[in-house]
């Protein structure tokens, strides 16, 4: 399938047009002022976005369309039969010239559900609107690729609802003609990623991506590395790479063996743990580090390449265990890290920030070689805009007032662990929610994307 362009291009710092989308053009007049919208996607006049020459036979003027709930308690089924949730301020000031821009935000875990929104109503969204996705039942598979093609879709204005309403209908303020921003907050980035290489969707144009202290790669995804309240101990900093042409590793000293302990209760809701025998025992105890985030398929545990086939050396399959094939051909669609290549390929002009606190979310590795890795990946995979981080001054009009926060230049060459990178406060440390470190990333991106100002360090402190 021909890939769609992404929302933007970049050359010397200006926004180009690209095939297909609504994306801000600047011209030679270098005064700022002559920015001006293409008309690939139109209103119609229903008040539905369709895309240009589409029929709008399904914008039946007598249809009923009842306002979302702004808070996003309110399921909005799509053609899909999976449901969806928008939140927002109407009473906020809109963040485009022409209206609310867009957010798809992709949440974490692996589980199916995500609608109805269980956030934080109370988290400002400043002049945008979140366009939540709901999951199906298939940890994060090739059902959930396409669910988040339709969310995409609709909040493109480019599909309707199961009622046939358009987002735009749905709710009482202007939606921007602006491509999306998509949003991936812990696993979902790794889906994020996955659904940017599918070749099999018909995604629409994006005007940039939010990785949120994701687990960009198996070991992080089962917490193997050390979770938040239980550190592993074997974990060697600085140690992880991530290659252009495969997926991020972090090589850790494993223990002298591995071992199960057929009654540990609490791992992934299935009784029983594969664990690092530390103090080679032969019995999980206190010193030893048992592996808890290992998603389950049909009932059986699906764990790193690293560590399965360890198992298969050292004799330990456990009695619930995909096989090595199956175990391979599971990460093959949900490692964000080994698709990333052609999730680059299928959008080269997709700005992305990278965002990350002192102690991350789920995972307890003092180096985050996954906030760093990301961003650097995306860099060296030809992407021309990375950050880790918003800059400062978006940090504080989401907070209003704050700490220092970190101001990492943009397109800063970095690596997996790179010392130089510095992460933000911790949220809870400051007593926030996650979402105002996420929302000041989407003001960044929005902000360059209309302005076309990819060259400055933080363009929103002038």
């Amino acid at each position: 399938m021909l890939r769609h362009a992404t929302g933007l291009g970049l050359i010397t710092g200006a926004l180009v047009g690209c095939v297909r989308g609504s994306v801000p053009i600047t011209s030679d007049d270098t005064t700022g002022d002559s920015t001006e919208w293409t008309d690939s996607v139109v209103p119609t006049e229903t008040g539905g976005q369709g895309e240009s020459g589409d029929s709008t036979e399904s914008h039946d003027t007598s249809r009923t369309c009842d306002l979302a709930d702004i808070t996003g308690r309110n399921p909005i089924r799509l053609t899909n039969g999976l449901d969806t949730a928008v939140f927002y301020h109407p009473t906020d000031t809109p963040l485009a010239p022409d209206g609310f821009p867009t957010v798809v935000v992709l949440q974490g875990s692996d589980t199916a559900g995500g609608v109805p929104f269980t956030g934080d109503p109370t988290v400002d969204t400043f002049g945008y609107i979140q366009v939540v996705v709901s999951y199906p039942d298939d940890r994060r598979g090739a059902d959930s690729r396409a669910a988040i093609a339709t969310v995409a879709r609709y909040a493109a204005g480019l599909e309707a609802d199961a009622d046939g309403c358009y987002l735009s209908d749905r709710v009482s303020v202007t939606v921007s003609k602006l491509p999306s921003i998509i949003q991936g907050q812990s696993n979902g980035g790794n889906t994020l990623i996955a659904t940017l290489a599918d070749n099999s969707l018909d995604l629409p144009p994006l005007s940039g991506a939010v990785m949120w202290e994701v687990p960009i790669e198996p070991e992080m995804v089962t917490v193997e590395m050390g979770g938040k309240d239980f550190p592993n101990p074997f974990y060697m900093v600085g140690q992880c790479q991530w290659p252009t042409d495969g997926s991020l590793t972090c090589p850790y000293t494993y223990a002298p063996r591995l071992g199960w302990d057929p009654t540990y209760a609490g791992a992934a809701s299935l009784v029983g743990a594969v664990y690092f025998d530390l103090d080679n025992d032969g019995a999980l105890g206190d010193a030893d580090y048992p592996v808890l985030g290992a998603p389950t398929v049909d009932g059986h545990r699906a764990f790193s390449l690293q560590l399965r086939a360890l198992m298969e050396e050292q004799g330990l399959v456990g009695p619930d265990a995909i096989s090595v094939d199956d175990n391979t051909a599971f990460w093959a669609e949900r490692d964000g890290s080994l698709l990333a290549k052609t999730a680059a390929a299928n959008f080269p002009d997709l700005p992305m920030i990278s965002i990350g606190t002192e102690t991350d979310h789920g995972m307890a590795i003092p180096d985050h070689p996954h906030v760093s890795g990301v961003a650097g990946a995306w860099q060296d995979l030809g992407e021309p805009w990375v950050r880790v981080n918003p800059a400062p001054s978006y940090m504080t009009t989401a907070l209003g007032s704050g700490p220092a926060w970190t101001d990492n230049p943009p397109n800063s060459h970095t690596y997996p662990g790179d010392p130089a990178i510095v992460m933000e406060p911790e949220e809870t440390e400051l007593h926030l929610n996650a979402e105002v470190y996420r929302s000041a990333a989407v003001l960044e991106l929005i902000d360059r994307t209309l302005s076309g100002d990819w060259e400055t360090d933080d363009p929103g402190a002038s």
